[in-house]
């Protein structure tokens, strides 16, 4: 089914369609309403959308939705989702920022078969450069996860997907990987050809790329899976043009996770209706064995914004007023975002994955 609706906004009137699904990943019909009515809270638009789980499998999903051609009209150009941001360790300055960006490649040397032209010397001190790369490994690897940071292969091709202003692309490109990426926004596409020298990024749909079989050693997505409409479908592509054992490293909400259940139709990762998908540990695992994956890890981040940003969200705006007080948030919420981290329970999650078969 499928209705027009109309878009408000500051001088212009636009419509739009909604249609109502099944289950995207298990297309049963049946559901129960598991948030009545949310509010599309990311952009600032007076728009409502109901949030269903699947009798059958279980999955959450945005239902009814936007069709497909008409859902960029809740993805403007100053959207949140196309802001360049900061690559790894890129937002210390001087000497902080030389100190971390030794640790940083001598742990990509000893833990992540990097090899750099530029060899760091303190893995030339075998004994003071392993005690030193343990222990940066401990402090460090966490941050280096949620960065992307695959393992190398030599002459490797990375592919991310929704790549944005390209940033991490031109990151992986100076540690030695060939480097490939695909995004819709054409404003983003243009600068990081332009402005980084990105020559292999694709501006399109991001749902129907196509590449030569078996042609990634790496596939990247931060936050995109829970916009794509099909994701069993893309998933399937995927796996085709990855070569096998090829490392798959994805980000997205945790539906389960502490901030989302205290929030609810306010939590900050929700996002409907750009979120279309709201995914859990168990069903990105069973969706991505599904599909020839073998999940290695799961890693719950350890960002205190969710937390922070949603009560932004709350009619009453005194815990927001709280949880911005900095003695509030660095001696109180940080250490509670970190210890719901270690138990795996925060709602942003990477998943890294690799291909164990052909699908």
């Amino acid at each position: 089914m499928i209705f027009d609706m109309i878009l408000y906004g500051d001088n212009y009137m636009k419509k739009y369609n909604i249609e109502y699904i099944d289950c995207p990943i298990c297309n049963c019909s049946e559901y129960d309403i598991y948030i009545n009515r949310a509010k599309e809270l990311y952009i600032g638009l007076n728009e409502y959308f109901n949030v269903v789980k699947c009798k059958s499998c279980g999955h959450i999903y945005t239902n009814p939705r936007p069709t497909k051609d008409t859902i960029r009209y809740f993805y403007p150009d100053n959207a949140g989702y196309y802001l360049p941001s900061s690559s790894l360790f890129e937002n210390s300055h001087g000497l902080r920022k030389k100190i971390k960006k030794i640790i940083f490649q001598l742990i990509l040397e000893k833990y992540y078969n990097y090899n750099f032209k530029n060899k760091n010397y303190l893995c030339q001190l075998s004994f003071l450069g392993s005690l030193l790369a343990l222990q940066s490994y401990i402090f460090f690897n966490q941050k280096i996860e949620l960065s992307y940071i695959p393992k190398y292969v030599d002459n490797g091709r990375l592919l991310e997907i929704g790549c944005s202003y390209g940033l991490y692309l031109k990151k992986m490109s100076e540690i030695g990987w060939n480097v490939y990426g695909i995004d819709f926004n054409e404003k983003a596409v243009d600068f990081a050809k332009k402005q980084l020298g990105l020559n292999n990024v694709l501006c399109g749909d991001i749902e129907v790329v196509k590449f030569e079989k078996n042609f990634f050693d790496v596939v990247t997505m931060n936050m995109v899976l829970e916009h794509l409409y099909s994701p069993n479908e893309f998933l399937q592509q995927i796996n085709k043009f990855m070569v096998i054992n090829g490392q798959l490293i994805i980000t997205v909400p945790d539906i389960t996770g502490f901030e989302a259940k205290l929030y609810k139709r306010y939590f900050y990762g929700l996002q409907v209706p750009q979120h279309l998908h709201h995914f859990s540990p168990r069903i990105i695992n069973n969706l991505l064995q599904s599909k020839g994956f073998k999940v290695n890890k799961i890693i719950h981040h350890n960002f205190d914004r969710d937390i922070v940003a949603s009560a932004n969200y709350l009619p009453i705006k005194i815990l927001s007023y709280i949880l911005h007080q900095k003695i509030i948030r660095f001696s109180l919420v940080r250490p509670f975002v970190n210890l719901l981290s270690c138990l795996g329970k925060t709602s942003r999650m990477t998943i890294y994955a690799t291909k164990v078969k052909d699908v």
